[in-house]
């Protein structure tokens, strides 16, 4: 695998891949893999390493479906949050009882 480097501003390389420019492009589908891989042992996959690289790609962007998510919820929180302090409404409380009932 050739050694990543930043890309030239204006670089029109289509192998350029979180930032880093690639020679190849099996060097990207190997670092995307890599990138899999390390997100599923963070969240607890101890078995990652081993995992077909298909499973591992799947499992991955459950996980980043899965925090995606929490970042939206977390979002729509804090925006209730600021909207309830504004107004002085019960916009927060409206809220936390629609995520409590799953809706």
């Amino acid at each position: 695998m050739g050694r990543p480097r930043k890309p030239d501003a204006g670089s029109r390389n289509p192998l350029i891949h979180a930032g880093y420019e690639f020679p190849h492009a099996a060097d990207v589908a190997v670092f995307r893999l890599r990138s899999d891989v390390s997100l599923l042992l963070e969240k607890g996959h101890t078995a990652a390493r081993r995992y077909p690289a298909s499973f591992a790609m799947l499992e991955a962007d459950i996980c980043r479906k899965r925090e995606n998510g929490q970042y939206k919820t977390l979002a729509s929180l804090v925006y209730a949050a600021g909207a309830t302090i504004m107004a002085g409404g019960d916009t927060l409380a409206k809220t936390l009882k629609e995520l409590d009932s799953g809706e």
